[in-house]
């Protein structure tokens, strides 16, 4: 689940913490499918992923979510009557079962969760749109390939006259570009 940070409340790191405490994993995980579809990932890398370590930045008995400690964070963050925010979801019904699962999680700490259908074909252009972008957004990730670098790409010196080249992957496609070095702005 994406959080918008350019919106308030979500723009305190607290309420995002929150926010990641409080949510139920495992009924997410229930509404998908099950574990024969997925796991939850707690770190950016994959189990599959050479270079994966278990950690868990916000852990919780059998994750179902950690209501003591997402409450203080709200506490200490002037929140403890919870707010409301919207969650953009896909007009699909594993989709919304995501949704009303993180809903009756955030609903624990008082936090409002509003869902915003958004039609499938239009779902990734609209959540992309600043001038469209609700408060949080489910959204999805997978490796492209068995690699770190699939999320990690490696920045490349643009200093003397280098002639390496940086792969990356316009935003917007799967078309990969080659660009020389010497083009590249520094950074």
């Amino acid at each position: 689940m994406g959080l918008n940070t350019t919106k308030k409340p979500l723009d305190d790191v607290r309420v995002r913490q929150a926010i990641s405490y409080a949510v139920d994993r495992t009924a997410i995980v229930n509404a998908s499918g099950g574990t024969q579809l997925g796991e939850p990932s707690t770190t950016i890398l994959p189990s599959t992923v050479a270079g994966h370590k278990d950690f868990d930045l916000y852990p919780s008995a059998d994750g179902t979510g950690d209501v003591e400690a997402a409450q203080e964070l709200l506490d200490e963050a002037g929140l403890s009557d919870g707010f409301t925010l919207t969650l953009d979801i896909r007009a699909q019904e594993s989709m919304q079962a995501q949704g009303e699962a993180v809903q009756q999680a955030l609903e624990r700490v008082g936090i409002t969760v509003e869902l915003n259908l958004i039609d499938t074909a239009t779902y990734y252009e609209t959540i992309g749109t600043p001038s469209q972008q609700h408060d949080a957004a489910i959204t999805g990730w997978c490796p492209d390939w068995a690699s770190s670098a699939a999320t990690f790409i490696p920045r490349c010196s643009t200093a003397g006259t280098s002639t390496r080249r940086a792969t990356r992957t316009s935003p917007r496609s799967t078309t990969r570009r080659s660009t020389p070095a010497s083009t590249r702005s520094r950074r």
